[in-house]
């Protein structure tokens, strides 16, 4: 088993290093800096494996997608938001 911890990003108050001084061996997040309903380019994906690379950890495990209220309510513009989903 591998000990994962949810990183909240680079606005998180727990620096990436900070992590290694408890024992943490993998980390779980997600792109929180993007709105429910937007697609994530792969860009900014790579960005974020590149940071935890870089402090030494590896993007062990993706948090789930926000479903936005668009989704939720059937809103006008769910048709949008599901594709991007």
């Amino acid at each position: 088993m591998k000990q994962c911890w949810r990183w909240f990003g680079p606005q998180d108050k727990i620096d990436l290093t900070q992590l290694h001084q408890v024992g943490v061996e993998g980390i779980v997040t997600t792109l929180h800096h993007i709105p429910p309903g937007k697609t994530w380019s792969g860009a900014e994906i790579l960005m974020r494996q590149s940071m935890l690379s870089d402090a030494g950890f590896g993007w062990d495990v993706v948090e789930s997608l926000t479903v936005s209220e668009e989704i939720k309510t059937q809103g006008p513009d769910m048709k949008n938001h599901v594709a991007a989903f």
